[in-house]
């Protein structure tokens, strides 16, 4: 005779089941998320400044280029300034002649924690890209482009 046994599944608790039916709703309403802000990380092209030139937003950053008329030091200059204008204290500065950074937190609300402005030379001129921290907005980074723009005369 074969000594193996055979047990029978038991059948789960309440609570067992209960603990099962959350977790899948709790991955499925996570899933769901993930897929609708995925569909949020499109390209798209707003218009900024005076003169109306294109910026692309996309993954929570707004960026422009500018000519090369303009330097990395007076375009960091004009942003430190716009960030200021609209409630920003710069609390990080890293800038060279090729690269710049600030960060600032928005001292009017929680609900805008911080933003990053990166401006970096390229082979036709400086690019300009801010990125309103947590999770980006738009209307908030065209305000402070808008700024730093008008700062520059753009």
């Amino acid at each position: 005779m074969n000594a193996r046994s055979t047990t029978t599944p038991r059948p789960l608790d309440r609570r067992r089941r209960w603990a099962l039916r959350t977790c899948r709703v709790i991955v499925t309403v996570a899933s769901l998320s993930l897929i609708s802000t995925l569909g949020a990380c499109q390209t798209s092209v707003v218009s900024v400044g005076q003169d109306g030139r294109a910026a692309s937003y996309s993954f929570g950053t707004l960026m422009t280029d500018l000519g090369p008329e303009v330097s990395v030091l007076t375009a960091a200059a004009a942003a430190e300034k716009a960030m200021a204008m609209r409630g920003y204290a710069v609390m990080g500065r890293f800038t060279t002649e090729r690269e710049s950074r600030l960060t600032g937190e928005y001292a009017g609300a929680a609900d805008r924690n911080a933003s990053e402005i990166h401006i970096f030379t390229l082979h036709t001129g400086i690019r300009i890209r801010i990125t309103v921290k947590p999770l980006g907005d738009l209307a908030e980074s065209q305000a402070l482009m808008d700024a730093t723009l008008a700062q520059l005369g753009k």
